[in-house]
């Protein structure tokens, strides 16, 4: 399921307080002063060769589960290893292409080091005016990128898509600042790229591969999917695809990247399931009514469901499920 199919619509806007109409009231922007923004290539230490400004960014945050963007900046007095902690989210390349954790703010740290044969480094910060031009220039692509990400559960977890990622590579495109010969500011336009063929939605892997998916998917736990999905090897292709094609002896070429693992994975069992819910036994046994009334009704004599192990539940998964579909449900966890 992505944000395209459920309402309302997530649009993409720039939060108030950002924006002139509101007299930038949200901005607090301060800069190093240039007296300390300095390159020596000649220093012989590592630490020597820049100004203790360099380390100064200005950055843009996205909003992946509303659209909402907004800028600001870091201290520059503050230790380079702090950079993390003073952001509101995670950096595109720290996140990499898995789930975006909540709240699902990701980070474009801004490139502000320009160097030519005649000026050498240079080095160039933003008023509140641009910050908020670039905002408005990257509009497009943050739209495509809300509208694109995997959305998972009833709480619409984010994980990223193959467009998704794709749009993120256009914003990034968008906000860097080459200068023409002059040293003016050139701004480069938003690009639409279209999703290249080395992306690949895991869910198209698995229509391709049917005889790979694995039956039991079908009635397992949110837990052992993502247990599933979370498969890391030494070496070759994880997630997935990797556990897949390991599982069955067979290779996948080098050069793709696989996207959405989680979110096929819950469709496949969405799928599975038709119009009912997937819905956990021992929570739905523990909780609910209905649930409690079948477990009195089949339980083995002084039994409690907590001392009950998984083997035992299975054989009882029949009566289990016939009950819990009167209430459209598909009990999960039962085949373990």
């Amino acid at each position: 399921m992505t944000a395209a199919d459920s309402t309302p619509r997530r649009t993409a806007h720039v939060l108030p307080g950002y924006r002139p109409d509101d007299a930038f009231m949200a901005v607090e922007l301060d800069p190093p002063p240039a007296e300390y923004v300095w390159h020596d290539e000649h220093a012989e230490q590592q630490e020597q060769r820049y100004g203790p400004g360099a380390g100064y960014h200005q950055w843009l945050a996205v909003d992946a589960c509303d659209g909402a963007v907004w800028f600001g900046d870091t201290d520059w007095r503050a230790p380079a290893e702090d950079l993390a902690d003073r952001l509101p989210g995670l950096p595109r390349k720290v996140l990499g292409d898995g789930a975006v954790p909540a709240p699902g703010i990701v980070v474009h740290l801004l490139d502000h080091l320009t160097h030519d044969e005649q000026r050498g480094c240079s080095w160039r910060f933003f008023t509140a005016e641009e910050l908020h031009a670039l905002a408005l220039r990257i509009l497009p692509g943050v739209q495509r990128l809300v509208d694109s990400m995997h959305r998972i559960g009833p709480a619409g977890e984010l994980e990223w898509s193959a467009d998704a990622a794709t749009a993120w590579d256009d914003i990034a495109q968008a906000t860097a600042h080459p200068v023409d010969p002059s040293g003016g500011l050139l701004r480069p336009g938003l690009r639409t790229t279209p999703t290249p063929a080395w992306r690949v939605e895991v869910g198209a892997f698995l229509a391709m591969n049917p005889d790979l998916c694995d039956p039991s998917w079908a009635l397992a736990t949110d837990a052992e999917l993502d247990a599933y999905a979370d498969y890391r090897p030494e070496r070759g292709y994880g997630g997935v695809p990797g556990r897949m094609c390991h599982d069955a002896d067979r290779q996948i070429e080098d050069g793709f990247t696989f996207y959405g693992h989680r979110a096929a994975l819950y469709a496949y069992r969405a799928q599975a399931c038709g119009d009912r819910t997937p819905t956990d036994a021992r929570i739905w046994l523990e909780t609910t009514d209905a649930g409690r009334g079948t477990w009195e009704a089949a339980k083995p004599l002084g039994a409690t469901l907590a001392d009950v192990p998984d083997c035992a539940l299975a054989a009882l998964a029949e009566g289990f499920q016939n009950a819990a579909r009167e209430e459209g449900l598909v009990l999960t966890g039962l085949n373990s």
